[in-house]
């Protein structure tokens, strides 16, 4: 595919959302250099997350030095846990104590914890590549606007046992949300915001009651740990546009924060949903 010009982030994602080794990245990031397309910052940053490996890593790092990029020092430190050999950790670790001047403690962190780490990292991003790909280039699934949209004005069910939901398949796969069941559980909560309902919004056009969203406390992408759906009631909370974003893009201390306040609010109701979880396994999930 060509992008002679105009190459933006819709474009990156289009592209990259269906590369699966390091081997493809960087052939695709080959192609894109032979048409003359520069990319950004971020694009480069996602792609430092998608490779496993150390090499892999340094290469992405090369690369954005070569366009200019500062690399910061949580990149470089990120970088040595990217490691699946240990002569490959000697290597990075030497290259760490040249860099700062200081031995390769890494905070406390062993390798292993670091490499899980990264692997969660690895497939969040990928996640999050092939969900945007979704929402800019599929034709038959709701996107987050229009999900939000619908489940504004629907009426509160029970909590019981649900099956899990079907995977629907197109060139990716994705589990299917039920409108109601979100709109149901902001109704139950007044449309307010379950963190702290003294957070205030806007009035929503359609229903005329604060605008506030729906967000599954048990994110769905871990549907395949349980046995039961995780689209109920009992899981999805109302939160604010802020407190939303914050889950999704916060600093990791404040979402652990809020994760443990509203695991504090519906632990009960999970488990009448069949979802059995405690809080530290919560919080790993975020």
């Amino acid at each position: 595919m060509e992008y002679k010009s105009g190459f933006n982030m819709s474009d990156f994602i289009k592209v990259f959302a269906k590369c699966n080794t390091s081997k493809e990245f960087f052939a695709t990031h080959k192609q894109l250099q032979n048409q003359g397309i520069e990319l950004t910052y971020q694009m480069y940053e996602i792609l430092f997350d998608l490779v496993s490996t150390y090499s892999d890593a340094k290469k992405i790092i090369r690369y954005m030095k070569k366009s200019n990029f500062d690399i910061d020092e949580l990149i470089y430190y990120r970088m040595f846990w990217k490691v699946i050999y240990e002569d490959e950790l000697e290597k990075a670790i030497r290259h760490y104590e040249r860099i700062f001047k200081r031995p390769a403690t890494f905070d406390g962190f062993d390798a292993p914890t670091m490499r899980e780490y990264e692997i969660d990292t690895w497939f969040e991003t990928k996640d999050k590549l092939e969900y945007n790909y979704d929402l800019l280039f599929g034709d038959d699934k709701l996107n987050e606007e229009d999900f939000q949209k619908q489940i504004q004005d629907k009426k509160i069910i029970f909590d019981k046992t649900i099956d899990k939901p079907i995977l629907v398949e197109k060139n990716i796969k994705i589990l299917n949300r039920n409108p109601f069941v979100s709109s149901n559980a902001i109704n139950d909560a007044n449309f307010q915001c379950e963190i702290n309902s003294k957070h205030e919004t806007f009035l929503n056009s359609g229903t005329k009651r604060q605008y506030v969203e729906g967000h599954h406390l048990i994110p769905l992408k871990y549907q395949s740990q349980f046995e039961y759906s995780l689209d109920v009631g009992a899981n999805v909370i109302s939160l604010c546009p802020n407190c939303h974003r914050r889950l999704h893009h916060g600093r990791k201390k404040d979402i652990r924060e809020d994760v443990e306040i509203l695991f504090n609010i519906r632990k009960e109701r999970l488990i009448k949903c069949g979802l059995k979880i405690n809080l530290d396994q919560l919080k790993d999930m975020y």
